[in-house]
């Protein structure tokens, strides 16, 4: 189990211990590091300095508020730039990462089994509920990023960056069983809730253990986003091809460029699609082709339910969910195998100021390092400052910074999504091949579903880089890729092939993870430690009420809207969004975040 401090330490969670005069007193003048004076002023210990991605000099003092956390968050800061870049950092970074995986892993899961699941028998209903599943899982990830987050500001990080993964992975194995459609939506909610939870509090616990000189690395996460997607893809490939029934079309005519091509003959279609076919699967098809058209004119059968598929020959999609349920589970597991500690700044910021400094010492043992910094230093800033509390101090400064942040979050969360969907409608309607699970074979969706993961890995990993340059900062990174973003959008209508809607998926793939990891980055950054739960909470909400808006409108909307007109608004807003990033008060690139 992760704790907080080493033992010692241990007995004083919870109490803000009363220290005698004497000891606020005795701060020493001068303390040594790594045989070096190092001469204090005002607490902090002074000529310790710390370098960018690209070799600028970290400032730890600008990006801040006033008051007695700010001062000892000043002087956490410096200690971990003391202590350096390490072991204990480099495996902290990649465990939190685990929470960008398992994010759009378990958000890509809901693409793969909502067709198989929505077609099977037991499922069956008068008319198309598959967006219920999309709108349940949104409605999950938006409560979870905000609770989640809002608990970890009182009871610390620790014990969420490992719980949520628990409720997690037991929600997906018990969500492959659900023999109802309704409890299928309630576990998609349960999963939701906690990964967007997890992602939320990892990306605090990481950027409140981090250096300043390598915040850029939480983007870098972002990486992980995409990969999530790819092996959600994979995973997914595989069992759908194998145990799905009446779906997934077996013959489907696909083309080479992408333009539509005649269905009229079942004979033709399967040599288009490159498979050979037994009479049973010709008359599978045939019987699947007469469900559908009953069904356009009867209320008791489903346009997307197949009454000959059953649960003993559809199977896939519940293998998909077991699966990801024992991987995350896996990862929960695993995160008993490392020792991590509390965040430093979160027990700063409660008061608790021996485990604070105990933990920075047990960091820099771990890096096998070492640190000045020790409980007198806070001790010292305790007799210097009279303060309540450290949420009466930041919360009035930052009404400024949260507002542009929660508009970018809520143009974000429903641009993308708007823009996949009815760009989709909109080249179909010019005569583009319509690619979907029951027009295509599974090869050729799965294959689609690769290149665009693929092609979104980078993004984070350039926006990172970008972000470090020093004209362009966080804020004109953002801007160009909000830019960028909106442009293609509009560009993407001229699309009049299946390969050349592909390229602008891909496109719009890179720029869309690379925008969410810097947005994630610039956030934290942003608000300080004591409400960075209540921020951050709050505009990952945003981001997915915003997605859950969309699922709702793409679901219950669908064709009555001109598939042309929300593609344009999602590329006007995303031009707005360029314009926002201007505006934000203050750039964070190179300054410590408090």
């Amino acid at each position: 189990m992760m704790t907080s401090s080493s033992a010692d330490s241990i007995a004083g969670q919870g109490a803000n211990p009363t220290r005698p005069a004497e000891a606020q007193s005795t701060f020493a003048a001068t303390t040594m590091f790594n045989g070096t004076t190092m001469h204090e002023k005002g607490g902090v210990a002074q000529n310790i300095k710390g370098k960018t991605l690209l070799g600028d000099e970290v400032d730890i003092e600008s990006n801040r508020t006033t008051g007695r956390y700010s001062s000892k968050a000043q002087l956490i800061d410096q200690a971990m730039l003391g202590v350096g870049m390490g072991w204990y950092h480099w495996r902290l970074l990649i465990v939190t990462a685990m929470a960008w995986f398992l994010d759009y892993f378990w958000m890509k899961s809901f693409t793969i089994i909502a067709p198989a699941a929505s077609n099977e028998a037991q499922f069956y209903y008068t008319y198309n509920r598959e967006g219920y599943l999309f709108v349940s899982q949104f409605a999950g990830l938006a409560l979870g990023s905000l609770v989640w987050a809002i608990m970890a500001d009182y009871s610390g990080r620790s014990w969420i960056f490992t719980s949520t993964l628990a409720l997690a992975g037991v929600g997906g194995l018990v969500g492959a069983g659900m023999p109802a459609y309704t409890g299928l939506c309630i576990l998609g909610f349960i999963v939701g809730a906690a990964i967007g939870g997890n992602q939320a509090v990892d990306a605090m616990l990481l950027i409140e253990s981090l250096p300043v000189s390598h915040h850029y690395l939480l983007a870098m996460q972002g990486a992980f986003w995409a990969i999530g997607s790819l092996v959600a893809s994979l995973i997914g490939w595989t069992f759908t091809e194998q145990y799905t029934c009446g779906t997934y079309a077996t013959a489907a005519a696909t083309t080479t460029s992408g333009s539509a091509s005649a269905s009229s003959s079942t004979a033709t279609a399967t040599a288009a699609a490159g498979h050979t076919h037994t009479a049973r699967d010709i008359v599978e098809v045939a019987a699947r082709q007469f469900y559908d058209l009953a069904a356009e004119g009867s209320e008791g059968i489903s346009a997307s339910g197949n009454s000959s598929c059953h649960y003993v020959s559809n199977k896939g999609w519940r293998y998909i969910w077991w699966t990801f349920g024992c991987i995350t589970l896996f990862f929960y597991l695993l995160r008993f195998l490392v020792r991590f500690y509390e965040s430093p700044k979160y027990l700063a910021a409660k008061g608790r100021d021996a485990e604070a400094a105990q933990v920075v010492k047990d960091i820099a043992l771990a890096n096998k390092s070492s640190t000045f910094l020790a409980e007198s230093h806070f001790a010292q800033v305790n007799s210097q400052t009279d303060e309540p509390s450290p949420r009466a101090v930041i919360v009035p400064s930052l009404s400024v910074r949260i507002a542009p942040l929660l508009f970018l979050w809520a143009i974000i969360g429903i641009t993308y999504p708007i823009w996949t969907n009815y760009i989709e409608t909109y080249i179909y309607s010019k005569g583009v091949l319509e690619v979907t699970p029951t027009t295509v074979t599974t090869n050729y969706l799965y294959k689609r579903y690769v290149y665009i993961a693929l092609a979104g890995i980078p993004g984070p990993i350039v926006a990172a880089i970008m972000a470090e340059v020093p004209f362009l900062g966080r804020k004109f990174t953002g801007l160009i890729l909000s830019a960028l973003t909106g442009i293609f959008m509009f560009v993407s209508v001229t699309s009049r092939s299946d390969g050349a809607w592909l390229g602008w998926s891909c496109v719009l793939s890179f720029l869309y993870f690379a925008q969410i990891a810097l947005l994630i980055l610039f956030t934290v950054e942003c608000i300080p430690s004591p409400i960075r739960g209540h921020g951050l909470g709050l505009n990952l909400f945003v981001w997915r009420f915003f997605g859950m808006i969309a699922a709702i409108v793409t679901t219950f909307a669908g064709t009555k809207i001109s598939a042309g007109a929300p593609v344009y608004v999602s590329g006007a807003l995303s031009i707005v969004a360029a314009g926002v990033w201007v505006i934000t008060p203050r750039e964070t690139r190179a300054k410590a975040a408090q």
